[in-house]
């Protein structure tokens, strides 16, 4: 944005330079010149007209960049919660699996507690619990979008042996729109992801996200281990994944911010949870 006042100058400029050495070859080899009235008069007609025109077609391309982000941040979201009901769809098969040895193994319990054997059966209902737990459609909160970013960065997280950790208490998000609910977390999370995966495997590599509801607004800070940021390289799309990240905070009347101190780099968002006009 700062860039754009610049760049609607440089074709003016190109111009009027390109305007004065024509005067001047003209007039070092004497030839025939409009009068300096009229010679001005052209010059700043079609300076206007350039600049007009360079504005336009600026302000065009902005709306395109805007409108490409929107659809890779959509598409991005779709793929998500795709990859995510298919594992809650994985997860009811196991859990009707489950049902059939339900009855079997609670006879199984009862009849150890009837023989007195309590420790094979506090064994045996551990086992079952976890069983069921595992079955959880969401394991981190209610809202399908945070479950779907979520599961999707632990395992990320799994595969890089990076250390993570969710604390979410989330209630309804339903005024802040779906995409920017995503591209928030997605950011906010890559960029950690990518910041921890650049330290050895023998340092403590962790990330750990958070989400809580104050008043009106909903506050997301995401922490990770760190190389100080001087001698760190930045991720793919890091600048722009930061320029998008202020851009939805300041539409939620929020703010972003980061900070680094003794190996953590913190960056939280915060987003109003009220409904917000030009979502």
């Amino acid at each position: 944005m700062k860039k754009q006042p610049i760049i609607l100058l440089i074709i003016p400029l190109e111009l009027i330079f390109v305007f004065f050495g024509w005067f001047s070859f003209a007039k070092l080899y004497s030839l025939d010149l409009p009068s300096t009235p009229t010679l001005t008069l052209i010059l700043c007609a079609v300076v206007i007209v350039l600049f007009l025109v360079a504005f336009f077609i600026l302000r065009e391309v902005q709306k395109k960049r805007a409108l490409l982000s929107d659809y890779e941040a959509l598409n991005k979201l779709h793929e998500l919660e795709s990859e995510h009901y298919g594992k809650i769809e994985e997860q009811r098969k196991e859990l009707l699996a489950l049902e059939h040895q339900f009855n079997e193994k609670l006879s199984v319990i009862y009849e150890k507690i009837l023989s007195d054997d309590y420790d094979l059966a506090e064994e045996l209902t551990a086992q079952l619990m976890e069983q069921v737990s595992a079955t959880k459609e969401f394991p981190f909160c209610p809202n399908s979008v945070i479950n779907a970013v979520l599961t999707n960065k632990q395992h990320l997280c799994e595969q890089q042996s990076v250390s993570f950790r969710a604390d979410i208490s989330v209630q309804d998000c339903s005024a802040i729109n779906k995409i920017h609910l995503c591209s928030v977390f997605s950011n906010l999370l890559d960029n950690a992801i990518h910041a921890s995966e650049a330290l050895s495997v023998e340092s403590p590599r962790s990330v750990t996200v958070s989400a809580k509801q104050h008043g009106d607004y909903l506050h997301v800070k995401v922490m990770n281990t760190s190389l100080p940021p001087a001698e760190s390289s930045p991720a793919p799309g890091h600048g722009y994944g930061h320029k998008i990240l202020t851009d939805i905070a300041s539409l939620y009347h929020g703010e972003f911010f980061t900070e680094y101190t003794d190996g953590i780099y913190k960056a939280a968002v915060s987003l109003q949870l009220s409904p917000v006009s030009g979502q």
